[in-house]
């Protein structure tokens, strides 16, 4: 719990870009959730019979490294941090075809991603999130207010995560989780009237804070994410455990 938190403590002081006060509110509800229903992952009441002492010996040999259960996984998010202050990406716009451009009619269709974890502690799954975002807005000419042109932004998020499981039933588990990483973003402009052109790349800073995650399933299974950052305030997604 202590590790989650300087992550997010750090994650905080890089990404200068993004709404402390949202971050910091998450983080709030992240500790809490933690500290009160971090140990409730334990059955109460198991019973003392033949098929339970089999199903710990199965969880015995997971957690000894001679089954590692591994889930893969995909998903779709909405209302991402581009997608609420898409401003902020277009500002930082490294091309300069035409001046000081103005940005208007964003467009963007959410967060697809795709998905790996596997499980080295009790009540902890590591794991890795890639996803994609694709973000294009009309360039407008300040003075005459006609389009001139179009920028679009695709960017490939690569986040390692971790997931804090604090509530497990037979069917259902909550749990909360962060993650953070470097998003890859292609830049592309282009100006209509003279058909000039530009394509760059630039490495932006992007992470995840979910206080709370919804997980129905056994061996397929699917899941409901809610946070705020790169992956989307909501975020649906299947799993599958290998």
């Amino acid at each position: 719990m202590l590790f989650l938190l300087y992550s997010y403590i750090y994650l905080n002081n890089m990404m200068l870009f993004i709404n402390k006060r949202i971050w910091l509110s998450f983080a709030y509800v992240f500790f809490i959730v933690l500290h009160c229903f971090g140990q409730s992952y334990e059955y109460s009441g198991q019973p003392n019979n033949a098929d339970y002492a089999q199903s710990k010996s199965k969880q015995n040999k997971k957690h000894h490294g001679l089954i590692i259960p591994f889930q893969v996984g995909i998903s779709y998010g909405y209302l991402s941090y581009n997608q609420i202050a898409p401003r902020t990406i277009f500002a930082a716009s490294s091309s300069n075809i035409y001046g000081q451009p103005v940005f208007i009619n964003y467009f963007n269709l959410g967060v697809i991603g795709i998905s790996g974890r596997f499980v080295l502690l009790k009540h902890v799954k590591f794991g890795l999130d890639i996803t994609y975002e694709n973000i294009r807005a009309d360039i407008q000419d300040d003075v005459t207010k006609v389009i001139v042109g179009k920028q679009t932004h695709q960017l490939i998020t690569i986040m390692p995560r971790m997931d804090a499981i604090w509530y497990s039933k037979k069917w259902v588990r909550l749990y909360s989780t962060m993650s953070a990483g470097v998003a890859i973003d292609l830049e592309k402009t282009k100006i209509t009237p003279s058909n000039a052109s530009s394509i760059s790349t630039l490495t932006r800073l992007a992470g995840q804070l979910s206080p709370l995650g919804l997980e129905i399933g056994k061996k397929f299974s699917g899941t409901l994410e809610l946070g705020y950052g790169y992956k989307g305030v909501v975020n649906v997604g299947f799993r599958y455990e290998l």
